[in-house]
């Protein structure tokens, strides 16, 4: 059995059977990626409550992930975690039903406010859960501001999506 740099054993089969495993599942990754894209794009084409509600429904797991990792990180699952993923969820609808972008990232940002309150009643730890709560809901509202831009929103918002989609895979 091989050592490493680290004085680490090397897993069976080497470093050639490690970046067999690293590379294995490439194939169903393109796939999920294009098909994730086509849906997104087709989504924010046809504007209005589509585009609205794929961008709800990112920004809900989004905010479902960060919250899995950071309880995780930080002191297990509690019973109230799902209040975030719903509020940024609903950030980007409240984007579509409002005019006005500045009161609506406030309103988000104060509703985010209110959680991060809730947090640290219960406990949680400040530090890791607030700043990717507010980012999460008000990028998902700014989203949809950006798509709804009279000139350039479609591209611009296609054009994030398949980059989002590329790094991703």
């Amino acid at each position: 059995s091989a050592t490493m740099a680290d004085g680490a054993e090397e897993p069976a089969g080497g470093p050639a059977a490690r970046i067999e495993r690293k590379w294995s599942d490439l194939g169903p990754r393109i796939v999920s990626g294009l098909l994730l894209g086509a849906i997104g794009a087709a989504a924010i084409v046809a504007g209005g409550w589509w585009s609205a509600s794929l961008a709800a429904l990112a920004a809900f797991f989004m905010a479902w992930e960060y919250r899995r990792i950071v309880a995780t990180r930080h002191g297990g699952f509690r019973p109230f975690d799902w209040y975030f993923p719903l509020l940024a969820g609903a950030a980007p609808l409240a984007a579509h039903l409002s005019p006005d972008f500045v009161y609506t990232l406030i309103g988000v940002a104060a509703a985010c406010g209110l959680v991060i309150l809730l947090d640290l009643s219960k406990g949680a730890k400040w530090r890791w859960s607030a700043p990717g709560r507010v980012f999460i809901a008000c990028a998902a509202a700014a989203f949809v501001f950006l798509r709804d831009h009279p000139q350039v929103g479609v591209l611009t918002a296609v054009w994030l999506v398949v980059v989002v989609v590329a790094t991703d895979v």
